[in-house]
């Protein structure tokens, strides 16, 4: 079986962000000797914004997947050009993410090798569009995969009202793609609950693949890193670390956890440590110098790999999410579960967070592995909810094991390979068939 995968932001070894595909497709590539993989991928990091060197003025160029391992001969990941304006403000970024679309559709013209199924994911919606022309060519079947509800999350967040244009564009592209294809797939259960209620593709033709973690990748971390990490950041042993990792934009209130920080301040025994970045990183790291918060650092990004060595150093995860009452992200139709919150669970750590609807119901009522507060309009019981955790190690434990057994190890992406490898399987079957 030959996978072709659009995926903008599909990794080089070495790459910080979320390591899904990858995963899936080294696993998949265990599972099966005889599969071949070809990912249409983008050209620009998406945390810097700088295209990558080796593009120069090619319409493209290929980069052994190295994460594949010995697999590696079986991926061809080609990087498909696309504009330097990715890191200049939302307009830029949403130019650079269109032209790479447009171009993926050039390059299917002449592409010569058939594959057997296609699958493309967002985000954003349009870099999955290649996958109507790529079907339309070859009479293949096709999965598109929606992680963010992005017509819905635009507006939910307040970002843009229903009848904005760019908001009735995406909600028409939404409905394009998800009948244009023969099968949907949602990483969290409301994102399915949403296309079947409004009419987009029957249940059956539905499925739930999570992002999840590979498990060996936590359990398996040096026994040690704990301890020379938190000797190298100057971390006494007995310090209780609070820990955010991700990324600092719009659709995160990462300035938040200033004013956490601010007022923790007399707790000398908490520390915070912020491992991300993202288009707010300058002013969230300016407003902590101006208030002089000496127990608040802001970390560079690690490579994917070593996220659970530094995991390792917390004793508290962090998780926020632009999420407040009057956007009401229910756990039915609407909500995402941020990827950083299965790190965590991986990382047997607790998790105080603020995001409703589905992280609630999945994290602190299903697992119990977390505690839920507002940052809006239950701060102080945020607060709280930090020094409760601070103040009680054999909580934290209990609480970050069922964290673990109840996301990571529900949720682990070799359970996930499978079911996706199963589905793309039956796909090419019954359409030879």
């Amino acid at each position: 079986m030959h996978i072709l995968l659009f995926h903008m932001y599909y990794l080089r070894a070495g790459d910080s962000g979320n390591t899904r595909f990858n995963d899936f497709c080294r696993l998949w590539l265990e599972q099966d000797p005889d599969l071949r993989i070809t990912v249409f991928t983008g050209s620009v990091n998406h945390y810097t914004g700088e295209l990558h060197s080796e593009l120069g003025e090619a319409a493209c160029f290929e980069h052994p997947d190295l994460s594949a391992g010995e697999h590696a001969g079986r991926v061809r990941v080609v990087h498909v050009r696309q504009p330097g304006t990715y890191g200049k403000g939302f307009a830029g970024k949403a130019w650079s993410q269109v032209q790479w679309s447009r171009n993926c559709q050039r390059l299917l013209r002449d592409w010569p090798e058939k594959p057997d199924v296609i699958v493309a994911t967002s985000p954003p919606l349009w870099a999955a569009e290649p996958l109507l022309p790529a079907k339309r060519r070859w009479g293949i079947p096709a999965v598109v995969e929606e992680r963010d509800l992005w017509p819905e999350s635009i507006v939910q967040l307040g970002l843009a009202p229903a009848w904005h244009p760019a908001v009735r564009y995406l909600a028409w592209l939404e409905r394009r793609l998800v009948r244009g294809a023969d099968h949907f797939v949602g990483v969290v259960r409301t994102s399915v609950n949403s296309i079947v209620e409004r009419g987009l593709k029957p249940r059956e033709q539905c499925s739930m693949f999570t992002n999840g973690i590979w498990l060996p990748r936590f359990d398996d971390v040096d026994p040690g890193a704990r301890e020379r990490i938190r000797a190298e950041l100057g971390i006494a042993s007995g310090q209780v670390v609070c820990m955010y990792i991700g990324q600092m934009g719009r659709f995160q209130r990462v300035m938040d956890i200033v004013d956490i920080a601010d007022r923790l301040r007399h707790r000398e025994d908490i520390e915070f440590l912020v491992m991300a970045d993202g288009p707010e990183r300058e002013e969230i790291v300016a407003e902590a110098g101006r208030r002089n918060l000496p127990r608040l650092r802001f970390l560079p990004l690690v490579p994917a790999d070593e996220v659970p060595a530094w995991l390792s150093v917390a004793d508290i995860g962090i998780g926020l999410l632009n999420s407040t009452g009057n956007i009401n992200w229910n756990s039915t139709t609407s909500g995402v579960i941020p990827g950083k919150m299965y790190d965590y669970a991986g990382a047997r750590l607790p998790v105080v967070f603020n995001a409703h609807g589905l992280p609630r119901d999945m994290i602190e009522q299903e697992a119990g592995g977390g505690i839920f507060a507002s940052t809006v309009e239950q701060f102080d019981d945020f607060c709280a909810a930090i020094t409760r955790l601070a103040d009680d190690p054999q909580l934290r434990t209990e609480m970050g094991m069922r964290n673990y057994e109840g996301m990571a190890v529900k949720y682990n992406k070799q359970r996930m390979a499978d079911g996706y490898l199963a589905l793309l399987r039956d796909l090419v079957s019954r359409g030879r068939s």
